[in-house]
C-alpha cells in the first residue's frame, strides 16, 4: 500500500509542475502577446514552441540515462516529467514581467 501511495504522490508532482508550466506559458502569451515594442509579439509563437522543445528534450535527454536499466521502476518516467516541466516553468517564469520569487 506504501509503494501505491508513493506511485500517486509522484504522479500527483508531475502533475501539479505540468500545470505549473501551462499556467506560465499561458501568463507569459497574456504579457507579450500586445507588447509590439522589439517585436516581442511576433517572437511571442516561436517562445511557446521553444519552450515545449526544451521539456521535451529534457524528458527525452534524462529518459537516455534511466532506461533500460530502471525500467521496473514505476516513479523514474514520472520524476523525469516533473522535473523537466518544473525546469520549463522555471525558464518560462524567468521571462515574465513581475515575477513574484
Amino acid at each position: 500500500m506504501a509503494a501505491a501511495r508513493n506511485i500517486c504522490e509522484i504522479r500527483q508532482s508531475h502533475a501539479k509542475q505540468k500545470a505549473r508550466f501551462l499556467a506560465s506559458l499561458k501568463k507569459l502569451q497574456e504579457q507579450y502577446q500586445n507588447y509590439t515594442n522589439h517585436g516581442f509579439d511576433k517572437q511571442l509563437p516561436t517562445a511557446i514552441a521553444d519552450s515545449w522543445t526544451i521539456v521535451k528534450s529534457c524528458i527525452d535527454f534524462k529518459e537516455g540515462f534511466t532506461s533500460p536499466h530502471n525500467v521496473a521502476v514505476l516513479s523514474v518516467p514520472e520524476d523525469v516529467r516533473s522535473g523537466c516541466y518544473s525546469l520549463g516553468a522555471s525558464l518560462v517564469e524567468s521571462a515574465l514581467f513581475n515575477q513574484t520569487q
